[in-house]
């Protein structure tokens, strides 16, 4: 998470949107156990440069992917592929949920 943190810090166009927030336990669970990415998205093309700093990271990091997006009302979309091609495909279907939950509510 440290290292995908890091290189979208790296984009210009995310600089200042981009947050590293550790996990609090759930139940059961004795400490966090993943640190959980906050991107502040707006108008001015930021979900376009998240798209394509994501899909350049994965493609040098590993063949599957999962990408979560979750609103800050808590609706959560996850979507998994094998296929590293559909990357920017998976991340903007996820966004698209994402925004489109966020609208319901």
């Amino acid at each position: 998470m440290d290292d995908l943190y890091e290189w979208l810090r790296g984009e210009r166009e995310l600089q200042g949107r981009i947050e590293l927030l550790p996990r609090a336990p759930r139940a059961g669970e004795m400490g966090a156990v993943a640190d959980v990415l906050v991107a502040a998205l707006g108008s001015g093309g930021a979900a376009a440069a998240l798209t394509q700093a994501i899909h350049t990271w994965i493609r040098y990091r590993r063949p599957t992917v999962t990408v979560t997006v979750e609103t800050a009302a808590g609706e959560k979309v996850t979507l998994t592929s094998d296929d590293l091609n559909r990357a920017p495909e998976i991340l903007v279907m996820a966004l698209e949920a994402a925004t489109n939950a966020a609208l319901k509510e």
